[in-house]
């Protein structure tokens, strides 16, 4: 008597995880292409807006303003940080030489906004479109999916900040002139800002807003007899 057997082999699941992972790759270079030739300077200018709205007065007298770089091969952005109580001491040095005007010595850096910002919102773009979810569910979840990306981008670029308004605190007199506490500040944001990490972030972001609305195709099983 011929006896039946499961053949459960037929990869669905495969299927499924590799059209998807190939939507999101032509997704992916279809946004970056046109970042590239079209949408650096909107996405630059976009970032510089959004932390000089944020993080123009820093703390406890602190200033910061973005200028853009030209012709620099690594960076687009500059930061120029001084303080309130830097230009107050400027200028009671000043007076008491007798002069009216004086200079003050700013604390620049620069900044790479495609590394530090624009990517990441690419990358997650193409996360959420190439999501098999319903249209609906997938314009909730990119706006819930940004919100968090733009919260995280301005956590790690004001934590950047404190840590250099740290470092130059007899400068400035904003931030921490604990030594322990710089030398903690500097660990984790070397973590932070980790390239890696922000992708890691992302993949966090998207699955805590989109994998759960994935309806995944059931497996068929064939039953043979022989």
């Amino acid at each position: 008597m011929k006896q039946p057997y499961l053949n459960a082999k037929i990869p669905i699941m495969q299927r499924f995880i590799l059209k998807s992972l190939g939507l999101f790759l032509v997704i992916y270079i279809l946004l970056f292409s046109l970042v590239t030739w079209g949408g650096k300077d909107f996405m630059r200018n976009t970032y510089q807006k959004s932390i000089e709205t944020v993080y123009a007065n820093f703390g406890s007298g602190g200033e910061i303003t973005l200028k853009p770089l030209r012709n620099q091969k690594h960076y687009d952005l500059e930061f120029v940080m001084t303080s309130k109580q830097q230009k107050t001491k400027a200028l009671d040095k000043a007076r008491k030489q007798g002069l009216k005007t004086t200079q003050i010595n700013p604390v620049k850096f620069p900044l790479n906004s495609w590394t530090t910002s624009s990517m990441f919102f690419i990358f997650l773009a193409a996360l959420v479109l190439a999501t098999p979810i319903r249209w609906k569910e997938k314009i909730l979840s990119f706006f819930i999916a940004f919100s968090f990306l733009v919260l995280f981008i301005l956590f790690k670029t004001g934590f950047s900040i404190l840590l250099k308004f740290s470092t130059y605190y007899e400068r400035f007199e904003v931030g921490f002139s604990n030594e322990t506490i710089i030398y903690v500040l500097n660990y984790v944001h070397n973590i932070i800002i980790y390239t890696y990490f922000g992708l890691l972030v992302v993949v966090l972001i998207w699955f805590f807003t989109c994998f759960p609305k994935i309806q995944f195709p059931e497996k068929r099983v064939i039953v043979k007899s022989i």
